[in-house]
């Protein structure tokens, strides 16, 4: 299975006035399921929760903003999300996949909401459904979309003979399933740079490199629960120092042999509402009328698995290292193990955000254990 990312971002704005009540009622009937997103960087994640974050919303945003005239003066009430959003600058093309994405921006009308629906299927292959968009009659909408095959430049190996404890920070522990490397086996994978490594491998960073000439898989396992902000910063500042270290040291920057990898595979389906959390009248210079979000939310799709993991059927040793443990090795032995909580990035190479992360933390995400049926 290859990875798989989508994520759909979505705002429709209207002019306050009497249709607010008709909007809000259709609003109401959405919830938010699964890991949900977050729009603040600096949230930290809550002990056994998942959390997923990209910058499409904030694409989107911005798209907002410049479809009016004059920049936005004021909230009613203060809103300090929506200043967070106001206040973000960052390089849009510095940091979005450039053939992976679209926003879309028009009048909020089933015209257009159709017409945006053909060119998604039309250029990413991937069928949506317009959103109800008929009670805001005179708004405006912001649609976003992201969608990334990534492949892993050398097939990872899928264990099928014992499962992953993952334990979360609540305490709880869940067996499932992983895929990665061990043994003699790790010596080979070049695709996997070690950016940094704790002695003892309760913290360290991997840059996977992908069939996407500039774009990596990044798994960063923290010592301890930290924000997404922290985190981006923290591989930011690693990968300016990259090891260096002889074959076989700790600060080897490859894998070599004896290395243990353990990546859980995962499987994220998620809906975020966040209508609620960006209340407020927004006075734009130029427009005595206040604007409203009416709707708002992003949906996430994303796996991460070894590529060719069904077709790789053969049940031998060599392609199932994780039976038994390794001889003792000629090098120092490094174990890169995600059995707990840890960060997964999609990055593009020298951009100074990546463009999907992912705070793994609760079993929604993560793929359960089931054994090889026996032949």
């Amino acid at each position: 299975m290859k990875t798989r990312l989508f994520v759909c971002a979505f705002v429709l704005a209207a002019v306050v006035s009497g249709h607010a009540a008709d909007a809000a009622a259709a609003v109401a009937e959405d919830e938010s399921t699964g890991p949900p997103a977050i729009l603040d960087m600096g949230k930290m994640p809550t002990p056994g929760e998942s959390l997923v974050w990209s910058p499409l919303f904030q694409a989107c945003w911005n798209k907002l903003g410049a479809m009016h005239a004059g920049r936005m003066e004021k909230i009613e009430p203060a809103n300090a999300l929506i200043d967070l959003l106001n206040q973000t600058q960052w390089k849009e093309d510095d940091v979005m996949p450039k053939d992976g994405y679209k926003i879309f921006a028009g009048p909020a009308t089933k015209e257009f909401a159709d017409a945006t629906a053909a060119e998604i299927e039309k250029k990413f292959g991937v069928k949506s459904t317009p959103p109800e968009i008929s009670k805001t009659p005179g708004g405006i909408v912001v649609h976003g979309i992201l969608v990334r095959d990534i492949n892993f430049q050398r097939y990872f190996y899928r264990s099928k003979i014992k499962s992953l404890d993952f334990k979360d920070s609540t305490g709880a522990t869940h067996k499932v399933t992983f895929f990665g490397t061990a043994g003699s086996l790790s010596d080979g994978f070049d695709q996997v740079k070690v950016v940094d490594y704790k002695e003892d491998g309760k913290s360290f960073i991997l840059n996977i490199a992908t069939d996407k000439e500039d774009e990596s898989i990044i798994i960063y396992r923290p010592e301890l629960a930290i924000s997404f902000e922290k985190a981006i910063a923290q591989v930011e500042t690693a990968s300016k120092t990259p090891f260096a270290g002889s074959y076989g040291e700790l600060t080897d920057k490859k894998l070599h042999k004896n290395d243990t990898l353990k990546i859980p595979c995962l499987s994220l389906n998620a809906n975020t509402v966040f209508t609620n959390q960006l209340k407020g009248a927004m006075y734009y210079a130029g427009d005595p009328q206040p604007w409203e979000i009416m709707k708002a939310y992003q949906t996430t799709r994303f796996e991460l698995s070894e590529k060719g993991a069904k077709i790789r059927v053969v049940a031998d040793a060599s392609c199932d290292p994780f039976g038994t443990p390794p001889p003792p090795p000629p090098c120092i032995p490094r174990n890169f193990i995600c059995d707990g909580p840890f960060f997964v990035f999609a990055w593009r190479k020298q951009a100074p955000w990546p463009y999907f992360a992912a705070w793994i933390d609760s079993k929604t995400a993560l793929t359960p254990f089931s054994p090889a049926p026996k032949k």
